[in-house]
């Protein structure tokens, strides 16, 4: 029987990698689909985990990544349209324990 908690970890298992600006990012499938689909661009993702608060999931084994406002002003100057960093600032990542990307999303 196949659950969606065995999805997941299938996700996690095919990891990719990805080539940005800055750094070489691990991202899942699933990562990679839903960044494709709220149309998040990888130089998003690195300044989150650069500038963005992390909180360790317990439950998920895996940490969240945000930007408070200190961490929006840090890279206020990086980004050149305002409507990016007013998107920036909901942005979410979720990664494993193993420092691949599993998710992100807009709070």
């Amino acid at each position: 029987m196949n659950t969606s908690n065995d999805c997941n970890t299938a996700n996690k298992d095919q990891v990719s990698q990805q080539n940005s600006s800055s750094a070489l990012l691990r991202l899942t499938n699933h990562a990679m689909k839903r960044m494709q689909q709220r149309s998040i661009k990888h130089e998003w993702i690195n300044l989150v985990l650069e500038y963005g608060n992390e909180v360790y999931q317990k439950g998920n084994q895996s940490y969240s990544f945000s930007l408070d406002k200190v961490g929006v002003k840090k890279i206020k100057n990086t980004l050149k349209r305002q409507e990016d960093w007013k998107k920036l600032r909901q942005l979410y990542v979720v990664v494993s324990n193993d420092g691949a990307i599993v998710t992100c999303a807009y709070r």
